[in-house]
């Protein structure tokens, strides 16, 4: 009997406020228990301490915590939203500004290979720009879910890197399309969008039980 399945034998029954709620979401070496009562979650974490050795894996209580997801009045007091899971913020628009930072210090380290216009050609330097920037900038970017503001920002940035890329300077103007059109380029949001929509689907093609798809049932139930 796999692991995973002793301890969902093993720890005490859920509460019902749970009911439709994931029990686990596993990455690798990482799980994320979910409930409504952190004292459930508790008892799975005492459960968990001696269920593990016995097929020889340990819990690292130095990296357990328990995260409380909830909405207030002023976003300053939703701590959760800086919490990190997997390399992304759960934070909106605290991952965005996150992604723009590590964007931010890519595209500088590559600095000494966008100022070489003579030597570099502008295609190249394009192409590696869409190579090691745009991923940075776009990690797990379908599961955003913001403002028609917060991408337009997000649109602007990307601008100015590929303004900065190709050595247009003020007072030298390039409009947007005439920008993208020579960067071969288009808006960060349309590529949110498509990656959100890809998402949506591969979610739907999953099994009714899978974890996705229970919390994607679980939102909506919650919307009625």
């Amino acid at each position: 009997m796999p692991c995973s399945q002793q301890l969902r034998q093993e720890v005490p029954a859920r509460p019902l406020t749970d009911n439709g709620l994931p029990l686990e979401l596993v990455y690798a070496d990482d799980a994320d228990f979910v409930s409504t009562l952190k004292s459930w979650l508790a008892d799975v974490e005492a459960t968990a301490s001696t269920v593990l050795p016995q097929w020889s894996l340990i819990m690292n209580r130095d990296k357990t915590e328990y995260t409380d997801i909830f909405r207030s009045a002023d976003r300053i007091d939703e701590e959760w939203r800086t919490t990190r899971k997997l390399g992304s913020l759960l934070g909106d628009e605290e991952d965005i500004m996150r992604r723009k930072q590590l964007a931010t210090a890519a595209f500088q380290s590559l600095w000494s290979l966008w100022k070489r216009h003579q030597h570099i050609s502008e295609k190249l330097r394009l192409r590696l720009y869409n190579t090691f920037i745009i991923p940075v900038l776009t990690y797990n970017s379908g599961m955003w879910g913001v403002s028609v503001t917060v991408l337009s920002r997000l649109d602007s940035f990307h601008r100015r890197q590929l303004r900065s890329l190709i050595g247009v300077k003020w007072p030298q103007i390039i409009p947007n399309d005439a920008l993208y059109a020579r960067c071969e380029a288009e808006p960060l949001s349309v590529m949110v969008k498509r990656s959100r929509w890809r998402l949506f689907g591969h979610i739907l093609r999953m099994a009714d039980e899978s974890p996705a798809v229970m919390a994607m049932f679980a939102y909506f139930a919650n919307q009625q």
